[in-house]
């Protein structure tokens, strides 16, 4: 938990994602931001201390405890300016299995913890909402960042927010991986012109302090960082140092 607040203060340890030094440059104050698989929050704090008391931070996380965890510190802490969603987004509206957190050095992996598709999941059960659904019940006049961490099932999150990325074209950060995208039935590169047709956005990612385009990439992991393509002056401030 102390981890995930350290952004909020603008505090980077090393040990973190490269991005959250990228965050201050794309989330601006007033906006509007989805954080989906937020975990405990280690980019939901960030994310809140940028957009102000105008802006608005909606975190889904649909693991309870984790999800508990961020409310209490939320109120602990006396932060207005995020609703906590209790649900895994995805492209329907019903209820899906998790997969319990892996045990591993120093406690349980929660970060880890993803849809279970396999036949006969026993796993904890969770109801699921898309985002095109969340930003018309929510009246969101406008969404301007949403960072996506899911473990898998982009696809599924993308598919579910056609409207809201065609219409709105937030700037989008994506953890994307074909080892996780393949369980779900899909790749990499999929998903990628998925949300590059959907929004007529660039693909870039972060290398060595600079945006460079995903073509030019050496490392299959990285996070995709997807800016729509007259967003000019965005791409040049995110490749400032």
């Amino acid at each position: 938990m102390i981890l995930g607040l350290l952004p909020r203060y603008g505090i980077i340890p090393p040990m973190m994602e490269s991005e959250h030094r990228l965050i201050p440059q794309l989330v601006l104050p007033g906006q509007i931001v989805l954080d989906i698989g937020a975990n405990v929050g280690a980019y939901t704090w960030q994310f809140s201390r940028l957009v102000g008391p105008r802006g608005h931070i909606f975190a889904f996380e649909p693991y309870p405890p984790s999800a508990h965890r961020m409310s209490s510190l939320a109120s602990f802490l006396d932060i207005k300016n995020l609703d906590i969603v209790q649900s895994a987004v995805t492209n329907e509206i019903s209820n899906v299995f998790l997969t319990p957190p892996e045990h591993g050095f120093g406690g349980w992996y929660d970060a880890l913890i993803h849809i279970d598709q396999s036949p006969g999941s026993v796993g904890l059960q969770v109801p699921t909402t898309t985002v095109d659904r969340e930003v018309r019940l929510r009246e969101l006049p406008f969404v301007d960042f949403i960072k996506c961490d899911v473990e898998g099932a982009e696809w599924m999150v993308f598919d579910g927010a056609r409207r809201t990325l065609s219409e709105h074209r937030p700037i989008v950060l994506c953890e994307i991986e074909d080892r996780w995208a393949r369980r779900f039935g899909h790749t990499r590169g999929e998903v990628i012109e998925m949300v590059r047709g959907l929004g007529h956005y660039d693909a870039l990612v972060y290398e060595n302090d600079r945006m460079v385009p995903l073509e030019n990439a050496l490392r299959p992991h990285q996070n995709v960082l997807f800016l729509p393509m007259d967003s000019q002056n965005a791409i040049e401030d995110a490749e400032r140092p």
